[in-house]
């Protein structure tokens, strides 16, 4: 029995290092700093008065290069389409920070204006996408009351009903996946920019 489970634990082992010859050069590299460069773009998201690129001045040569490319990482991590006015607030902070790791400054705010435009489209689709299934709501729920032969003095809050909300998480779904492919491409664009 114990034979079995020493043969198991060798193949464990030797699974384990297989995987660990395949770790490379950059990979090493950017697990030593990952911490410390996570805390750094932690820090400047939640302090605005935090000096991100003084800190980064202090790194020189490939742990400046690694440590950027982590905060970096965790900036696009953070980006996402602005559901509420709380993530638009944080994602205005992520492009803040991408602007100062950047070193093509021309390049980044041009893409960072792209993005904000697609944002404000975003916004716009889903208020109006919101506002719309509203009114559908309310007006299928007159006419119900009308086919029953009843007074329309009541009156129904929509965006209580549960059956609103489903509606509204299937209609934001779909607008989510209409703006999603742009959006995934100018997160790829700004990975490419040095």
């Amino acid at each position: 029995m114990s034979d079995k489970i020493k043969s198991a634990w060798e193949k464990a082992m030797e699974r384990f290092d297989d995987k660990n010859r395949q770790v490379s050069e950059e990979d090493l590299t950017n697990m030593e700093f990952r911490f410390e460069a996570q805390k750094l773009a932690g820090r400047f998201l939640k302090e605005s008065n935090f000096k991100l690129n003084d800190l980064l001045n202090e790194y020189t040569g490939e742990k400046r290069k690694a440590v950027c490319r982590v905060v970096e990482e965790t900036f696009l991590n953070r980006l996402v389409l602005p559901e509420n006015e709380n993530i638009k607030e944080e994602n205005h902070r992520v492009m803040e920070g991408l602007l100062q790791i950047k070193q093509d400054a021309g390049m980044i705010k041009s893409i960072l204006q792209e993005i904000e435009l697609m944002f404000d489209q975003y916004i716009q689709a889903r208020n109006q996408s919101y506002e719309k299934l509203k009114q559908d709501f309310t007006y299928r729920f007159n006419n119900a009351l009308k086919k029953m032969n009843q007074q329309s003095n009541l009156s129904m809050d929509p965006e209580k009903h549960p059956r609103f909300k489903e509606e509204w998480l299937k209609l934001a779904g779909k607008v989510n996946e209409k703006f999603m492919p742009d959006f995934e491409n100018l997160i790829e664009k700004i990975k490419e920019v040095k």
